[in-house]
């Protein structure tokens, strides 16, 4: 049996373009030293690292510009 893994996101921004993309969500937590900020619990699966790598891409485009 595989254990999953998941990747935790910090920014909203991010998470909500995730779940839009189609990336399955685990869990939404407070942060423990924070609890202001909200951590975003995403399984790390194939389609999570392809999308997520394309954020990436996009945003660094952005600042770029």
């Amino acid at each position: 049996m595989e254990e999953k893994q998941y990747k935790i996101i910090f920014n909203a921004d991010v998470a909500r373009n995730l779940l839009k993309r189609g990336c399955p969500i685990a869990d939404i937590k407070a942060a423990k030293n924070n609890p202001e900020k909200t951590l975003f619990i995403f399984e790390k699966t194939a389609k999570f690292d392809e999308e997520f790598s394309k954020l990436n891409d996009e945003l660094k485009i952005k600042e770029a510009q």
